[in-house]
C-alpha cells in the first residue's frame, strides 16, 4: 500500500512537471483500474515496477504531442477495448488462489473495460478531445501492458 501510494504520487508529481496533471490523472486511473481487474506485466521488483511505469508515462506524454484526431483515436480505442476484450484476465502467478473465481473475474473485466469505452465514447461525442485523447492512449497502455503479459508468460490467461 505504502508502494503504491508513493509510485502513485510520484506519477503524479511528473505530469505536473511536464503540464499534465489531468492527463496523468487519467492514465493513473485507467491503468490501475484494468491492471487490477484484468491483470497485465507486473516487473520483478518495486524500482522496476516504477520505472516501468515513469517509462510507459513517458510515452503517453509524446503521444499526446500527436495532433488529435478523431479517427485515430476512434481506432485506438476500439482496438485497445478489442485486446482487452478479447484477453480479460491474465493471472500473475501470485494470484493463481483466484483461478476458482476465473469466470466471475473476467464477466467483471470486461464490464469495466466496456464502461471504460462507453466513457470514452461519451467524451468523444461532447467533444472533449483533450480527454478523448488521453483516454485513447491510456487505453493503448492498458492493451500493450496485457499483451506484454501474455507475451512474456507472466500468468494464467482465461477469457
Amino acid at each position: 500500500m505504502i508502494y503504491t501510494a508513493l509510485s502513485t504520487t510520484g506519477l503524479l508529481l511528473i505530469g505536473c512537471l511536464f503540464r499534465r496533471g489531468l492527463e496523468a490523472a487519467v492514465l493513473i486511473a485507467l491503468f490501475y483500474t484494468n491492471q487490477t481487474y484484468g491483470g497485465g506485466f507486473h516487473a520483478d521488483t518495486h524500482a522496476r515496477c516504477f520505472l516501468t511505469m515513469v517509462a510507459g508515462e513517458c510515452c503517453f506524454f509524446l503521444l499526446l504531442l500527436l495532433p488529435y484526431a478523431q479517427p485515430i483515436c476512434a481506432l485506438l480505442s476500439t482496438a485497445s477495448v478489442a485486446v482487452m476484450l478479447a484477453f480479460p484476465l491474465v493471472l500473475h502467478h501470485r494470484k493463481a488462489y483466484l483461478s476458482p473465481q476465473s469466470n466471475m473475474l473476467v464477466s467483471r473485466s470486461r464490464t469495466i473495460v466496456l464502461a471504460e469505452y462507453g466513457i470514452w465514447i461519451g467524451v468523444s461525442v461532447w467533444g472533449l478531445s483533450q480527454l478523448a485523447q488521453s483516454m485513447s492512449a491510456a487505453l493503448l497502455l492498458c492493451a500493450l501492458s496485457r499483451t506484454a503479459a501474455i507475451l512474456f508468460g507472466q500468468g494464467s490467461l482465461f477469457r
